[in-house]
């Protein structure tokens, strides 16, 4: 129910016979001004030999008071003021963490660079070292085949020496093969009527100086007319300019000459 308000003032009435006191009233209900005609029922004497004459009418205006209508209005911009207040604290919240997102970004897009750069660098050391190493490769294998052809030129020619069991060797050289090995080693007399075999090994690769060449053959042996294998390994080692060393192996697989034969030699220019 709205609340009513009633105020009060006071008029002085006379006549000729009677002195009446009239109230005003004013009343407020809600926030609406209501004018309403109230009926006196009771006068107030001047004197107690006046009595009131019969009930008289009077009319009272009730108005609203500006004081609750203002206090309405005052409540009502205080709040619209609480509500803007709350809006622009938003408002500024909002831009405050719109901010600490693009620093956020501008950061994080900084720290992305400064990754990008240190590996573009660490890529960069990391070619730079194996294009350094690449060189020096290239370097130490220009330089190894210089020496190799150095060395090639160097040991071309006839060589010629003896081995362990003081049996002649002899090598041809000619740009880094070995052309021929010829070498002499003792046998049993079952094998030979002088107890030496002679063998002779062809096209022997040399590489950085040295040669190892492995054989097996299968030899047919028409006089005995039968066929084995036959297995030999040359070896050896340029230890200078002028002297080369070595073994010879030679393995028969002959009925008559079967065994295994093995002499270090030796030869020079």
């Amino acid at each position: 129910m709205p609340q009513t308000t009633v105020g009060q003032s006071r008029t002085e009435i006379a006549d000729s016979s009677t002195a009446l006191t009239a109230s005003t009233i004013t009343a407020v209900i809600g926030t609406t001004t209501q004018t309403a005609s109230v009926t006196i029922q009771s006068v107030t004497p001047t004197s107690e030999s006046i009595r009131p004459s019969p009930a008289q009418t009077l009319t009272v205006n009730t108005q609203g008071t500006a004081q609750a209508i203002a206090q309405n209005q005052t409540a009502a911009i205080a709040q619209t003021q609480i509500i803007q207040g709350q809006r622009a604290t938003a408002a500024r919240l909002e831009a405050l963490q719109a901010t600490n997102q693009a620093i956020a970004a501008i950061q994080t897009s900084q720290v992305v660079s400064f990754q990008q750069t240190a590996e573009a660098v660490s890529l960069a050391q990391t070619s730079q070292v194996v294009s350094f190493q690449q060189t020096a490769e290239a370097v130490s294998l220009a330089q190894t085949s210089q020496a190799r052809t150095a060395l090639v030129q160097q040991i071309n020619g006839n060589w010629s020496g003896s081995t362990s069991e003081g049996r002649p060797v002899t090598l041809v050289v000619n740009n880094g093969v070995i052309e021929k090995f010829v070498i002499e080693f003792a046998v049993p007399a079952s094998c030979s009527q002088t107890n030496t075999s002679t063998s002779t090994v062809y096209s022997i690769p040399i590489f950085d100086g040295s040669f190892n060449f492995p054989e097996e053959t299968l030899v047919e042996d028409r006089v005995n007319n039968i066929t084995y294998t036959r297995k030999r390994l040359t070896q050896g080692v340029f230890q200078a300019l002028n002297l080369v060393t070595g073994t010879f192996r030679s393995e028969m697989g002959t009925p008559r000459c079967e065994g295994v034969y093995q002499v270090n030699w030796e030869a020079r220019r």
